[in-house]
């Protein structure tokens, strides 16, 4: 006597032969969660009632804000939520549709597509000089010789108290009492496309170290001119935002990092803000690498960065003290979409399969999956994919870039294997409160696995046997009406049936000695295990 028994159902591994792969894995998953080790049919997609005005049918990024708005995007968009704790203008920042921006709460929701309205990354620092002109008195109350020479310098300021580097240095000054009329002619922005609200107004005055500016006044934008009459004692702030820098114009691929920094690239140059100051980026932060970067994803406090060349890893408890180590693995990033931050590693596309970035370092993990012959197959310079419930889901086949890509998998990277399902998102986005996921299926906003069933279709291995005759099949399920079973039998289909109630899972197969089996399921229903047998007693 003999039984083929399969009491649990994994996923696909392509680069294995089917007469060697493990007990429980496929030649075929589609359509199927496989949980707890269940055949378990994937659910379609529902539509959202309340659908987001789109710039383009096929959006490439969607992003959730505030619970409630919808931002979409028609390019590769990287948006990311103010590091400041209860930030009163709930700011986002983002790289990708042009120059880097940043909008809020009073700005980004409107009537159109969202965010209705933003403002470009950083604040600029003045270019013209502060001009300064003094009446000197003539009288001197004090009688003493206390001659001082100052510098001043200015600082425009946005509504949200973002501060730029300052102007250029005024002329020396000569106060030689305290009587002497200083005025200080300042410049207003050219084209105000910052926010900025005010100006900050800095004199020099000498410290037990060096010389700083403290600041003297606050003016409204629409001021051009600040009489100075104050005493040392009535000096205020330091100034520190000497090299408050913008962004670079063509910034891309923003990230947050822990303690409050961000990250973005250009070219083959990494770069990081001030901490909790997303719109100032000293060019002292910034690092270089051998190659092109493509993208770059964070986990842990730490920046993997992607390159055309070999994985990075950007590390550090502050900006000034990030460090940028190269990796061993020579796998170049073929999709800046395909990268993705899970459970304290990345996944990325490289032109030979999928690879693992950790703090140990950086591996290819579908060498034993899938050949890279067919991973090319899946075109993975296409690949869009995104993090849920475990595990990496992925969208593929849109070469032409008009929103009509092939399908999409799932790759569960603890049983490192595949599951295929015939559905296409041009974006997605995970709400991380809620745990629920969206697509963007042909201009239409859809929740995740919340519609309808569907078909799901499993294949077995390639089991291989004496010569023999399985007389009888049992199907375990929680309802097995309707469920389809096909029998194959030395590469032929021996028999196909669809199960009903009658016989509680169970049915006879037709006679014939065969040498090898596979085991087809296509069902709605999930399925629990599988047994062909020679006689009624090897079934459970």
């Amino acid at each position: 006597m003999a039984r083929l028994h399969i009491p649990g159902f994994a996923g696909e591994r392509p680069a294995i032969t089917p007469r060697r792969l493990p007990e429980e894995a496929a030649t075929i998953a589609k359509n199927c969660l496989l949980e707890d080790g269940d055949l378990t049919p994937l659910h379609g997609t529902l539509l959202v009632e309340e659908q987001p005005l789109l710039p383009s049918v096929n959006a490439k990024t969607i992003h959730l804000y505030e619970n409630q708005h919808w931002f979409a995007f028609s390019d590769d968009v990287d948006v990311v939520s103010s590091p400041i704790v209860q930030d009163p203008w709930a700011r986002v920042y983002y790289t990708g549709s042009g120059k880097p921006k940043v909008t809020r709460n009073d700005l980004a929701i409107g009537s159109g597509v969202m965010p209705s309205i933003s403002y470009q990354l950083g604040v600029p620092a003045p270019v013209a000089r502060p001009t300064v002109f003094t009446e000197i008195s003539e009288e001197d109350p004090e009688g003493i010789d206390d001659d001082e020479t100052r510098f001043y310098v200015y600082t425009y300021v946005t509504e949200s108290g973002e501060e730029s580097a300052p102007s250029p240095l005024s002329s020396p000054v000569l106060v030689t009492t305290p009587l002497d009329r200083i005025t200080v002619y300042l410049s207003q922005p050219g084209n105000n496309i910052y926010n900025i609200s005010h100006m900050y107004v800095y004199r020099s005055a000498s410290s037990a170290q060096d010389a700083v500016f403290l600041r003297v006044a606050k003016l409204h934008i629409s001021h051009t001119q600040f009489i100075d009459n104050k005493k040392d004692s009535e000096l205020g702030a330091l100034l520190e935002t000497l090299d408050y820098i913008p962004p670079p114009t063509d910034l891309q691929g923003l990230v947050a990092l822990g303690n409050g920094m961000l990250a973005g690239f250009t070219g083959s140059t990494v770069c990081v803000s001030e901490a909790f100051l997303p719109y100032a980026w000293p060019t002292r932060y910034q690092h270089k690498s051998e190659w092109q970067v493509v993208g770059m994803a964070s986990i842990n406090g730490a920046v993997v960065v992607c390159t055309e060349g070999e994985p990075y890893m950007l590390a550090g408890t502050s900006p000034d003290a990030m460090m940028m180590e190269s990796l061993s693995t020579q796998q170049a990033c073929v999709s800046k979409r395909s990268i993705v931050a899970m459970d304290g590693f990345v996944l990325y596309a490289s032109p030979d399969g999928m690879v693992m970035v950790s703090g140990s370092g950086a591996s290819l993990i579908s060498d034993t999956l899938i050949k890279p012959k067919q991973w090319r197959e899946l075109n993975p310079e296409t690949i869009h994919a995104y993090y849920h419930e475990g595990e990496y889901i992925a969208f593929y086949g849109d070469v032409a870039g008009n929103g009509e890509g092939r399908g999409g998998f799932i790759l569960n990277p603890s049983r490192r294997d595949i599951r295929f399902f015939d559905m296409y998102a041009t974006a997605a986005h995970r709400d991380l409160k809620t745990d629920k996921f969206y697509v963007l299926m042909s201009g239409q906003l859809k929740r995740w696995s919340e519609g309808e069933v569907l078909k799901a279709v499993w294949r077995s291995k390639l089991f291989e046997t004496p010569t023999m005759n399985f007389a009888l099949c049992q199907v375990i399920a929680t309802d097995i009406n309707g469920i389809v079973i096909r029998i194959f039998a030395d590469g032929e289909l021996l028999h196909k049936h669809t199960l009903t109630t009658e016989h509680k899972g169970v049915f006879w197969l037709p006679a014939g000695l065969f040498s090898s089996w596979q085991i087809e399921l296509e069902t709605t229903k999930p399925v629990h295990s599988v047994t062909l047998a020679t006689h009624h007693h090897e079934l459970d």
